[in-house]
């Protein structure tokens, strides 16, 4: 499964960093953002009433820090994270909006590429079966097992063109991870053409 993480750049603190192997962050606005499924945007966390008993905060003293939800249909999956530990007020309502919308849609293609993924798992699982049931002398029942496969990956299929319909009508070609769209719209393509020809199998039976 997707593992939240969240991650900071500072660029006076990169060869510490670098030593540790590890980006210190706030895991209280972090874990508040990601437990209440609310945007963060404080000017200065320091004294931020919300994270007093923070000690994450205290010892990296965090001044601005912005943190919103990565969602999609009220599933959870994850956060985007920012700070700035040398000034207050670093953040403008601006920057507050574009990171929403940076995190829609990362959010977005999180889940399209599960989608994906899950999808082209299906499709080898399917090849695999093609492969063992061509060596079979049953070819009697192939037929049927070929519809049974096909069914199987129609619903994430569905899902996956759905869910490119409704990216498509929304945004236009301008938009962060347009292109990638289309690539998955391509690859949606090619899979439909693979379940056409497994039920055309299963429709005409073995000769």
């Amino acid at each position: 499964q997707l593992e939240t993480k969240v991650r900071r750049v500072k660029e006076h603190e990169k060869e510490k960093e670098r030593e540790r192997d590890i980006l210190p962050i706030s895991r209280s606005i972090a874990q508040h953002c990601f437990d209440q499924g609310e945007a963060v945007l404080t000017n200065d966390a320091v004294v931020d009433r919300r994270f007093l008993q923070s000690g994450s905060i205290q010892m990296y003293n965090i001044r601005s820090a912005m943190c919103v939800p990565l969602r999609y249909r009220d599933e959870k999956k994850g956060v985007l994270y920012v700070d700035n530990r040398m000034s207050s007020n670093s953040f403008a309502p601006s920057d507050f909006l574009l990171l929403k919308a940076f995190a829609e849609q990362v959010a977005i293609a999180i889940e399209n590429s599960l989608l994906l993924s899950s999808l082209k798992e299906s499709l080898a699982k399917i090849q695999a079966q093609q492969e063992m049931l061509i060596q079979s002398e049953k070819m009697a029942a192939m037929g049927h097992l070929a519809a049974g496969l096909a069914h199987e990956i129609r619903n994430p299929l569905t899902a996956i063109s759905g869910y490119l319909q409704m990216y498509f009508m929304k945004y236009k070609d301008d938009m962060p991870f347009f292109q990638q769209m289309r690539v998955i719209e391509k690859a949606v393509t090619h899979i439909q053409h693979v379940v056409e020809g497994l039920l055309g199998f299963a429709r005409k039976g073995p000769r």
